[in-house]
């Protein structure tokens, strides 16, 4: 199972000219939290962007997402949907006995 609390995505302008990010609707951040490495891209430029799970995020399947833009320029506007499940941490055998 994998148990990854954070992912990474390298976001490129491949617009001849700058961009300056700009975030339109946030992850629900009781499930993800995100952080943006540089929000101004020249051209040909790339910025991290990382996604962590939130530590209030409850157990069970969550869909979000992230919308974000060149600065005035909704021709570029991507969303980036974002799907997970928390799962309960496993019970030791031992721990099972004694309750």
């Amino acid at each position: 199972m994998d148990t990854k609390k954070e992912i990474k995505l390298t976001l490129k302008n491949t617009d001849v000219k700058p961009h300056k990010l700009e975030v339109i609707d946030k992850p629900n951040e009781n499930f993800i939290k995100i952080d943006i490495d540089d929000k101004k891209l020249n051209s040909n430029d790339s910025t991290e962007l990382v996604f962590k799970l939130s530590d209030k995020a409850d157990v069970g399947i969550f869909l979000t997402g992230l919308t974000i833009q060149g600065e005035g320029d909704s021709d570029s506007r991507i969303t980036i949907p974002i799907q997970g499940e928390v799962v309960a941490p496993a019970v030791k055998a031992t721990e099972r006995a004694s309750q």
